[in-house]
């Protein structure tokens, strides 16, 4: 795949030092790296001293931690490439590019140091009172204090890639086998080691010296001088060995790891990551390894491994933004999504293949990738595999005219009007395609070989020529132009999709990747290049703060995301354009039709008792901007006081976006009853005029939170789950009789008009709304339970679940006392709901005496939970019908045949249940919803 090889052309252009220096524009250069952190730049050494760990890489990278989990990112003051870093003699040392040595007492702030030369070093090392540095050409300097650095001649011209001090030796390795060895660091001594294979990395203990290499390269020596050939039992390259503690621990490419005791028996271990492991060291207990893209691995015996890097480290290929929801996919069926660019959530694909694109279209997101392979979902979160008919591998795909195309290896082109059922097409080349899109009624397709051909609907193709050879990967359309981007920096435009022109871009860097959003292309590429356009023809550079080759590009909700190797995304937001109102309600009345965002206009009549109105608007967007009748009002809150004529009155809501230019019109048009006709009486009046005892409320919204359903005049009780981060809401009541009077919380509040805020504890929360109707007598009491669960994540814990389950059951009675072992770990907030559950059998806790409250709740857990909420008669031995069915835990197979049966609980992805997966909070509310219409059978 033209992406996925790029991404591994990485190494060989950064060990060969082909990377300039990325010009830098002043828009577009604020970029968040998302994933993965502390960092996505390679860690080429790691080392420990002073309570500290520090590891440094590429770009000047330095991040350091005191535990090994927790890292923080320190600045260098260099972009040049760090290869290694010590600690001794209360000094770190870091060598790298050009000569680079920066040192630091405490791995936080860093000192540049004159190396006097401008050769690589790649690694240094402490010993007798004296540091050493070695690097390419030979190139050996050395310092007694780490500030003061002296070169001596080279005694061979090959590149030292590590070396080591013990035993009142030093000794250093290269490549093709070179070996060096020294007593004082200043003169050194060539070594025969027996072989030709690169040396990457050496370390003494135990009496020994051991070094390792390519092709499973280890080499044993008792004094330096004689050395001999271990068996490895594997052909990967090894990059780093450490001793401690009676063991030797090597590790390499593919996440190779081997143990021994003695350095000469070698046992290896199942790989814990698919990246490599470039160093390892260890301090206070702890093996921390380093490598590819930021990988960071720990392990307290060097057997059992933890990843430390937060994010996903699977390549992204592509990502897209359509129906509010940003969809990425990569390597290894890497799905995740989004809806705000920021936070993301890995969805199960039902396959291992690799993916390269996605797209969007009649309600349903489409990926393809590897051996024809193609997936669909309706919302982002749960796929299902169709067949292709096809097995070269897929490389784009785009959605236009009520019909998907998606483009492959080998000229292959498939369509299909539904996503599901798909027809080859002839496409009249054979040349591997890579990327599609469509713009002025014509699909584009590109390819290698400056391939370009063009379709109106995707089924009869006609080629055109690109004035090119390259390797095109991706076209995208907008501002009246096509621009397709390819290897070594090529740009094409074209206004037709027939005629092309190349564009001077200046720069020798892969583009992979290119979209269009809100008036500007944003191209991407190798080593963090992204670029942006107008017009396609003249192109700036932006500073993406990493050096990955970059993937893919797409944009919504005011926000653009960019993906590429190693599980990067980047994400930089910017102006929204969504004007769009989330609510729209009038005080005394009720709008026709109801109100969505979609409709602009509307109607509302009025009695002519009703000489006045208010106006609340509530913005999708929080940073757009309202006005009601020209005057500006505050999201959620009501307007002033708008006089009605009898008969008709135009209400205007203008909504202005964050971009200061999208602007969208509402309209309301209120019409006000004629005055019934007085008629003089024949008698004295004898009655006296009826009161209204109308309490019922038009409309309740909440400001910073949603009703779990519906609101209807006639349904009383209603149900609200927050994150952790939602700390108040404030409530806005509207009035069906604008005669009645409402209170929140015991506070007045007018009809229309946002409440004051009300704070939000941990778990649940009552709301009390009383209207009081216009006769002082009849009044209507609306309850709304906010449940704040205790974290920002999208999964929740066992409490939470806990909390949520038991305000919608709402028992009678005391709850039992909390017996668990861990009991002192369940917050205040959720101690009375956990009870309640006890004393209802519902929950009864680990066979360990535990109830793990903070423990993310798995969906068996929460099966079992509704099962018993619920008094369900089940039937042993029962079948599920999922796919997973043999992986479902047998306490809770029969709960969840049940619970299927009823419709409760559903399955994700290829008919899977996935029993062990954690539970989201969209899917604990909706599986609540489905309880909850079971009990009001």
């Amino acid at each position: 795949m033209v992406r996925r090889c790029i991404s591994l052309l990485t190494v060989l252009f950064l060990l060969a030092g082909m990377i300039p220096a990325v010009a830098s524009a002043d828009s577009l250069d604020e970029w968040n790296v998302i994933s993965p952190l502390p960092t996505g730049e390679t860690l080429s050494s790691v080392s420990y001293g002073n309570g500290m760990y520090v590891a440094v890489g590429g770009t000047g990278t330095i991040i350091s931690s005191s535990d090994g989990v927790t890292w923080t990112s320190r600045t260098s003051g260099t972009a040049n490439y760090l290869y290694g870093v010590t600690y001794n003699d209360g000094m770190f040392v870091a060598v790298g590019v050009d000569g680079t040595i920066l040192t630091s007492n405490d791995g936080v702030n860093w000192t540049s140091r004159t190396s006097g030369t401008a050769q690589h070093l790649l690694d240094v090392i402490y010993g007798s009172s004296l540091y050493v540095a070695v690097g390419m050409a030979g190139t050996i300097l050395t310092s007694s204090d780490g500030v003061s650095w002296a070169s001596h001649a080279p005694i061979t011209a090959e590149p030292l890639q590590d070396v080591t001090y013990g035993n009142g030796l030093f000794v250093t390795v290269g490549i093709s086998g070179t070996i060096l060895t020294s007593v004082d660091g200043v003169n050194w001594t060539s070594r025969t080691s027996g072989t030709v294979d690169h040396l990457n990395r050496i370390s003494y203990g135990n009496g020994i010296y051991v070094a390792v290499g390519d092709m499973g390269t280890i080499l044993t020596s008792s004094d330096g001088a004689s050395w001999m050939s271990r068996a490895s039992g594997t052909t990967n390259h090894l990059l780093s060995i450490v001793y401690e503690d009676g063991t030797y621990v090597a590790a390499g490419i593919r996440g190779t790891i081997l143990t021994s005791g003695d350095g000469v028996s070698w046992t290896s271990l199942p790989p814990v990551v698919m990246n490599s492991f470039i160093d390892v060291t260890y301090g206070n207990g702890i093996y921390v390894a380093v490598g590819d893209f930021g990988m960071i691995e720990t392990s307290s015996d060097g057997a059992s491994w933890t990843t430390r890097t937060i994010g996903n480290m699977m390549p992204l290929l592509d990502v897209t933004f359509d129906n509010d929801i940003y969809v990425a996919v990569g390597l290894f069926g890497t799905i995740l999504t989004s809806s705000d660019g920021a936070s993301w959530t890995s969805r199960t694909s039902g396959t291992a293949e690799d993916f390269s694109g996605v797209s969007y279209g009649n309600g349903m997101y489409v990926a393809v990738g590897a051996n024809g392979t193609i997936v669909t979902s309706s919302d982002g979160m749960t796929w299902i595999n169709r067949a292709s008919g096809i097995t070269d591998n897929l490389m784009g795909i785009s959605y236009a005219n009520d019909t998907f195309v998606a483009v492959a290896f080998s000229g292959t082109i498939i369509s299909s009007s539904d996503g599901v059922t798909w027809i080859n097409r002839a496409s009249g080349t054979s040349n591997n395609l890579a990327g599609i899109g469509f713009g002025n009624d014509t699909f584009v397709a590109v390819g290698d070989r400056g391939t370009i051909i063009t379709s109106s609907d995707g089924e009869t193709w006609t080629s055109y020529p690109s004035g090119t050879l390259e390797i095109l990967a991706e076209v995208s359309y907008g501002n009246g132009r096509f621009v397709a981007v390819g290897i070594n920096g090529t740009i094409l435009t074209s206004s037709d999709g027939e005629s092309w022109v190349s564009q001077t871009l200046g720069t020798p860097y892969p583009l992979l990747g290119i979209g269009y959003s809100d008036g500007t292309f944003v191209a991407v590429g190798f080593y963090g290049t992204i670029l942006t356009s107008s017009d396609g023809v003249s192109w700036a550079s932006h500073a993406s703060g990493v050096a990955n080759p970059l993937y893919g590009v797409s944009s919504g909700n005011g926000t653009t995301v960019v993906v590429g190797d190693a599980g990067t995304i980047l994400q930089n937001s910017h102006a929204s354009s969504n004007a769009d109102l989330s609510g729209l309600s009038l005080s005394g009345t009720t709008l026709s039709p109801s109100f969505t965002p979609g409709t602009t206009s509307y109607t509302a009549d009025v009695a002519n008792s009703l000489g006045s109105i208010t106006v609340t608007p509530m913005v999708s967007d929080i940073s757009a901007t309202v006005k009601v009748n020209g005057t500006a009002v505050t999201s959620g809150t009501a307007s002033g006081t708008i006089d009605l004529n009898v008969g008709s009155n135009t209400v205007t809501v203008a909504v202005t976006a964050e971009d200061g230019t999208t602007t969208k019109a509402y309209t309301v048009t209120v019409t006000r009853a004629a005055a019934a006709p007085i008629t003089a009486p024949t008698t004295a009046p004898t009655t006296v005029p009826t009161l209204s005892s109308n309490a019922d409320l038009s409309g309740l919204m909440l400001t910073g939170a949603t009703l779990s359903s519906p609101f209807t005049p006639d349904a009383t009780s209603y149900l609200a789950i927050v994150s952790n981060s939602v700390s108040s809401i404030a409530v806005t009541p509207a009035l069906s009789d604008s005669n009645a009077t409402v209170k929140v919380n015991g506070s007045a509040v007018a009809s229309g008009t946002a409440s004051g805020a009300i704070h939000l504890n941990l778990g649940s929360n009552a709301l009390e709304v009383v209207v009081t109707a216009q006769d002082g007598s009849t009044m209507q009491t609306y309850s709304v339970t906010v449940i704040r669960v205790s974290t920002d994540s999208n999964l929740i814990t066992r409490a939470d679940f806990a909390v949520m389950l038991m305000n919608v059951l709402k028992p009678t009675g005391e709850g039992s006392t909390l017996t668990f072992t861990d009991a002192a770990k369940i917050g205040i907030w959720a101690q009375k709901e956990v009870g309640e559950a006890v004393n209802a059998n519902i929950i009864v806790g680990y066979t360990d005496g535990s109830f793990r409250p903070d423990a993310e709740i798995t969906r068996s857990e929460m099966a079992l939970m509704i099962a018993k909420s619920l008094n369900l008669t089940v039937e042993p031995n029962s079948a599920t019908g999922f796919a997973d069915n043999k992986d479902i835990p047998a306490w809770a197979i029969n709960y969840v045949a049940t619970l299927k049966k009823l419709g409760v609980v559903r399955g994700k992805s290829a008919n899977k249940f996935d029993a062990n997966g954690k539970t989201t909070l969209a899917e604990a509310v909706t599986v609540l919803l489905r309880m909850q219409a079971q009990l009001n059978k």
